[in-house]
């Protein structure tokens, strides 16, 4: 933003004209960088922090999708053996 109204230099100490030049000076945000200095570590490990609390519950729920698929797997399994046994035991019986 400061940029677009006063320009500003690169790496290379070369100053480049303003985008937009004809809006007043009292648009421009002066802020100190102390506040923000001080701040980015504790905004750094909170996402830390954030970032493996959420992928412990992605872990979490993919463990338990696991066991849901595994569950039904079983009683698929188990159900199709009961099924093979009873239509086995009813042609014996022709």
């Amino acid at each position: 933003w400061n940029g677009s109204i006063q320009g500003f230099e690169d790496f290379a100490n070369v100053t480049a004209d303003p985008l937009l030049p004809g809006i007043h000076e009292v648009f421009l945000a002066r802020l100190p960088a102390l506040p923000f200095t001080l701040a980015s570590p504790a905004l750094g490990l909170l996402l830390v922090f954030r970032t493996n609390a959420s992928y412990a519950r992605w872990v979490e729920s993919r463990v338990a999708w696991g066991r849901i698929v595994s569950h039904c797997r079983n009683v698929m399994r188990q159900s199709a053996l009961w099924m093979n046994t009873d239509v086995d035991t009813k042609e014996k019986a022709r």
